[in-house]
């Protein structure tokens, strides 16, 4: 995370540096001026590093390779617990259920976030994605949800796919090594976690991230560690 954080910073910096370094240089060179070099050696410098970080950020998209993010809440994590947790949070009229193993929730702690919390005792994907489109049509029409929002509201918003589970099988666990950075990037952001036992999984984040892409991420780590007490 420091890396990445890191990264993303140096590139903002490059890029006003490459922006204000070639005003002045081309201004500087109409002069004429010998500041227009020392300009102009910045900007080039400051392009070739955007070059250079782009390039890495690329490389570890294509190589992948990442694992889950884990965090350890220090004590089981059952689905009650979870699902406790969220009512706590939501009003009754923002709640729904599916069936006994599927919960939704719409509540504005720290996000304005819609949740949905699953339980199951060995993850298929195709079950979870019609069971979770079934339980989205209905609280769109129940908590009477739009489809529409404005770009700045739509970023203060996420969804959470919540799975609960004892075990964490390969298709599971594929899922969960993805980049998160393939959701976070929407407009209102969507991220995978499964609880299994103790741990909170999520997806890692790397490759080519801005600043608000990284903040958006430790927001999701800091609303799981106020949420379950979690430890790194």
């Amino acid at each position: 995370m420091k890396k990445l954080q890191a990264r993303a910073t140096l590139s903002v910096v490059a890029i006003l540096a490459t922006v204000i370094c070639l005003v002045f240089g081309v201004v500087f060179l109409l002069v004429p001026s010998v500041t227009a070099i020392p300009c102009l050696t910045v900007a080039l410098t400051a392009i070739a590093y955007l070059v250079y970080a782009k390039r890495g950020a690329h490389i570890e998209e294509i190589q992948g390779g990442f694992s889950p993010v884990i965090l350890s809440a220090g004590r089981r994590l059952p689905f009650q617990e979870v699902t406790a947790f969220f009512e706590g949070i939501t009003e009754a009229q923002d709640q729904l259920s599916l069936s006994e193993d599927m919960r939704f929730f719409k509540t504005d702690h720290l996000f304005k976030l819609r949740a949905i919390v699953y339980r199951t005792n060995c993850f298929d994907k195709k079950a979870f994605d019609a069971a979770k489109d079934r339980i989205n049509k209905r609280a769109n029409k129940a908590l009477n949800i739009s489809p529409w929002a404005s770009l700045s509201e739509a970023r203060k918003m996420m969804r959470f796919n919540i799975v609960c589970t004892d075990i964490l099988n390969d298709e599971l666990l594929r899922l969960l090594s993805q980049n998160a950075l393939r959701n976070l990037t929407r407009a209102e952001g969507v991220i995978l976690m499964a609880i299994v036992g103790s741990q909170v999984m999520i997806p890692p984040l790397y490759g080519d991230c801005d600043l608000s892409d990284i903040r958006r991420y430790k927001s999701v780590i800091r609303f799981i560690q106020q949420a379950f007490s979690t430890k790194e």
